[in-house]
């Protein structure tokens, strides 16, 4: 047999692996573990926040009120509308310190065991909408690594809301396939972590609201509101419920009050919440896939249901709006429109079949055949234990341990790095800002800081006397360090290092500076201790 026979053998063997269930989910958590997020080791610029935040609910036996961390004008009430998330975090880290595998590897470890369950969710959906499971798998694969920037960072907030949204589509979908009622009862439970833990869970709330007047409408259509009624009792009682949950939180009504302003605020300045670039290449796939949609809805209309439809137009227009919803459309294309794509290229199929054919065994054998590289890339990144660290070049760690050593102070920090300033240094050191924006800090304290890192700014001089820290952190790199000269007289660089410097006051500071000192900086995770001790 020659090896062209041979291979094509192989390949089409594969091609059936590929519809074994038991082989689906691990060829999937392979591929993502060692391509997408091996590769995003850094820690989220607001995991720190949130940590703080569960050492404080862990330290007082409740939800703080009121914000410790800033000395900046700031909210007399502070709603964190993720304080569940910090207080998981707070615990996963606390434990994974005490134990071997330390803090990073259990942060890092439960993002994957998250996310691993949420792509099951996203596939469950998937093959039981839709009947072409072969194309449904490379498109799937297709989609997560679209929307692989969700989960990359270690470790955010939003995780609870790409685990929770799948399994609500999960139950439309199975409610509407199977008429299956099994997981309506769990959806109140999993409203409340939710909308504890991430704010995303609006959007959950809105896709229930419509998945439950559109079966009402339905069904009363078909046989009258009493019949629709009595056959859409559970997921009309569970949606009731899962209103009802979202006001058991630490704030009461007011909660909602803030959440209906957070998300129609205006975030100037911040990229994941501006509208949704239709022209970059980092949204080639998502804009792919809608263009892929629409032809093949128009080519073949009974390949969509009309609740699919709804549910893809609607996350369109918020994922057009918010470029950080974008990801939405694409899990909701995925779950709804997969035979109606596959429809699509099945006419491609026919018109080059040959061509086509080729495609598919080379895209089959090449992943499996990848595997096996892709397994030993996971082995020798957590071998040995104990070793596993996230990237914390990012971040300041010396700088905010040397400024701790002497006594702490006020800080103007940037936005990005001042939740890792908090953590680091509270009580010692106190913020200016960071990247609690709404739940903290009004619009003139973000635009005060803002322009205080603009030397040369017209209201530079203003921003920084309403601030007026202690101490500046800044980047040796960037546009205030280098015109640092413009902050005035009264600041010199007290610290500095191959990445960062601290501006001091000079008569905090009269005497000359060791600009390099020899830190003996302990272990990144250290803070966690020393807070629970004081």
């Amino acid at each position: 047999m020659s090896l062209v026979l041979k291979f094509e053998r192989l390949a089409d063997q594969t091609r059936a692996l590929l519809q074994v269930p038991g082989f689906y989910l691990p060829a999937i958590a392979i591929c993502l573990t060692s391509l997408v997020f091996l590769r995003g080791l850094g820690a989220d610029p607001d995991l720190f926040a949130r940590i703080a935040m569960g050492y404080l609910t862990n330290q007082l036996g409740t939800v703080p009120l009121t914000d410790p961390f800033a000395y900046s004008p700031k909210k007399e009430l502070w709603i964190d509308h993720e304080w569940l998330s910090g207080v998981v975090f707070f615990y996963l880290a606390r434990w994974g310190q005490e134990s071997v595998i330390g803090a990073d590897a259990a942060l890092f470890f439960f993002k994957l065991v998250l996310v691993f369950f949420s792509i099951y969710l996203i596939s469950r959906a998937q093959l039981l909408q839709n009947s072409n499971h072969v194309f449904a798998f490379f498109l799937l694969l297709l989609v997560v690594f679209d929307c692989s920037y969700l989960w990359v960072s270690t470790v955010r907030a939003q995780i609870f809301t790409y685990f929770f949204l799948p399994l609500f589509l999960l139950a439309f979908v199975e409610f509407k396939k199977r008429r299956a009622t099994a997981l309506f009862y769990l959806l109140p439970p999993a409203m409340f972590i939710w909308a504890n833990s991430h704010g995303g869970f609006v959007v959950g709330l809105g896709l229930f609201g419509i998945f439950a007047l559109f079966i009402l409408s339905e069904e009363t259509i078909k046989s009258g509101l009493h019949q629709a009624i009595k056959r859409n009792l559970v997921p009309a009682m569970s949606f009731l419920f899962c209103i009802v949950v979202t006001f058991t939180n630490p704030y009461g009504a007011s909660y909602w009050a803030y959440i209906l302003e957070a998300v129609t605020m205006p975030r100037p300045y911040i990229t994941e919440w501006e509208r949704f670039d239709l022209f970059s290449l980092s949204s080639f796939i998502t804009v792919s896939l809608g263009l892929a949609f629409v032809i093949s809805f128009f080519s073949n209309r009974r390949a969509v249901s009309l609740l699919g439809l709804i549910f893809v137009v609607v996350a369109a227009f918020y994922g057009l709006k918010h470029a950080r919803l974008a990801a939405i459309f694409s899990i909701v294309v995925v779950i709804f429109g997969t035979d109606a794509i596959s429809s699509l290229i099945h006419r491609f199929e026919q018109k080059f079949s040959h061509f086509s054919l080729k495609l598919k065994r080379a895209g089959a054998f090449l992943l499996v055949s990848a595997l096996p590289f892709m397994l030993f890339h996971i082995i020798v990144t957590f071998i040995p234990p104990g070793k596993f660290s996230l990237d914390y070049t990012f971040y300041p760690v010396k700088a905010i341990e040397w400024l701790r050593q002497q006594g702490g102070g006020k800080l103007l920090v940037d936005f990005n790095r001042g939740s890792f300033a908090l953590w680091r240094g509270y009580p010692d050191i106190l913020v200016a800002i960071d990247g609690r924006y709404e739940e903290v800090y009004p619009d003139e304290t973000y635009r005060a800081a803002g322009i205080a890192f603009l030397p040369g700014h017209p209201e530079h001089r203003v921003a920084l006397e309403k601030l007026w820290p202690d101490y500046i952190l800044l980047e040796v790199h960037s546009y205030a360090y280098l015109n640092s000269l413009e902050f005035g007289p009264e600041w010199k660089t007290v610290y500095k290092d191959e990445s960062f410097s601290i501006l001091g006051q000079v008569e905090q500071h009269p005497g000359p500076i060791d600009l390099n000192p020899t830190l003996h900086t302990p272990p990144i995770w250290q803070p966690l201790y020393r807070l629970k001790q004081q």
